[in-house]
C-alpha cells in the first residue's frame, strides 16, 4: 500500500481533545478507533474508499492533527475546514448553575463535524432500543466480519459494501430485524448520494435522514450532532436524557421531552452542548452540580 501523511497544527488553547472525542468510539473495543484522555485516532474509508487514519492530539494551546492515508487521500482537507471550531463555545452563556459548573469543570469541550459520519450513523443505528453494550458488540462484529483491515488498521466497511448485504447478514451477529433492515437502508441512501458529508446543510441532512425507513427524530438528532457537528441537535425520544436534563436543570428526574424542551429553549442554539456537557459527568452526578455538592 502506497501512503501519504500529512500533518497539521491549530492554535486552540480551547480545545479538549480526549473529551470532545470522548463519543466517537463505540466503546473500548471499538476496531477502528483508539480514546484517550488527550488522544484519539480513528480509521475509516474516505468519499472514495481509501482508507484513511486520524490522529489528533492536545499539545500545548495546539491541537496537532497527524492524517495517513492511501495514496490519493487528501483527510486533512476536512480539519482544515472545520478548525478552529466554529461552534459558538466562546459565546455560550451557561446562566444555570448546574451549567455554569459543567462548563467550568469542562470548559474545553467543543463540538465539531468529523469526517467518518457514515461510521458514526451506522453506530446510531446500531443504538436504537438496545443496551449501549449490545450496540457496540455488534459494531465491533460489523467491523471484523466485513471491515477493511490494513496497515493503517481496521475500517468500518464503507457504505457500499454494507448495502449488499441483505438485513439476514446482519441478523447472523444477532442484530434484530427492524435495525438490520435500517441500517442496509442508509447504507443504500449513503451509497447512491453520499448525503452524510459534514458539508451538507444540516436541515438538508435530517430531512434526507428522516425519509429512511426506520430513522426517526432521535437517530436524526444523535447523526447531526456527533457527526455533522450541528450545537442545537436535540436527540428527543431518548430514555434517559429527558429525565438527566430534568434532573440537573430544575430537579425533575422524572421529565418527559416535552419538558426537556422546555428546558433547553433558553439554550436554542447550544442545546447539544447542554446535552453534551450533562452527558460528560459520570451518571446522577449532573443532578450534584445543580446542587453545589460536586
Amino acid at each position: 500500500m502506497s501512503l501519504a501523511t500529512r500533518t497539521l497544527q491549530v492554535d486552540e488553547p480551547a480545545f479538549d481533545v480526549g473529551r470532545t472525542f470522548a463519543h466517537q468510539n463505540l466503546g473500548p473495543y471499538d476496531p477502528t478507533a483508539v480514546h484517550t484522555d488527550h488522544a484519539f485516532t480513528k480509521v475509516h474509508h474516505d468519499a472514495e474508499g481509501r482508507v484513511v487514519r486520524h490522529t489528533l492530539r492536545a499539545a500545548g494551546g495546539r491541537v496537532e492533527i497527524e492524517c495517513d492515508g492511501e495514496a490519493g487521500s487528501d483527510p486533512l482537507a476536512h480539519w482544515e475546514r472545520v478548525l478552529p471550531p466554529t461552534d459558538g463555545l466562546h459565546a455560550f452563556a451557561a446562566g444555570h448553575p448546574a451549567l455554569l459548573r459543567l462548563l467550568k469543570a469542562y470548559p474545553a469541550l467543543r463540538i465539531v463535524a468529523v469526517p467518518w459520519m457514515f461510521d458514526v450513523a451506522a453506530g446510531v443505528v446500531l443504538q436504537q432500543k438496545v443496551r449501549w453494550r449490545e450496540a457496540a458488540s455488534q459494531f465491533r462484529r460489523i467491523a471484523e466480519r466485513w471491515g477493511r483491515r490494513t496497515e493503517l488498521g481496521l475500517a468500518f466497511p464503507e457504505a457500499q459494501r454494507v448495502a449488499k448485504l441483505g438485513p439476514y447478514r446482519l441478523q447472523g451477529l444477532g442484530i434484530d430485524h427492524k435495525r438490520a433492515e435500517t441500517l442496509v437502508r442508509l447504507a443504500r441512501a449513503q451509497a447512491q448520494r453520499g448525503f452524510l458529508d459534514p458539508a451538507t446543510d444540516r436541515d438538508a441532512l435530517r430531512a434526507r435522514l428522516l425519509r429512511i425507513p426506520g430513522v426517526g427524530p432521535w437517530t436524526a438528532e444523535m447523526i447531526a450532532g456527533f457527526g455533522a457537528g450541528d450545537p442545537d441537535a436535540v436527540p428527543v425520544g431518548d430514555l434517559g436524557l429527558p429525565g438527566l436534563v430534568g434532573g440537573a436543570l430544575a430537579d425533575e428526574p422524572g421529565a418527559d421531552d416535552a419538558r426537556m424542551l422546555e428546558l433547553l429553549e433558553p439554550y436554542r442554539g447550544q442545546r447539544f452542548r447542554v446535552v453534551r456537557l450533562l452527558w460528560s459527568v459520570p451518571f446522577g452526578a449532573a443532578a450534584r452540580f445543580r446542587k453545589g455538592l460536586a
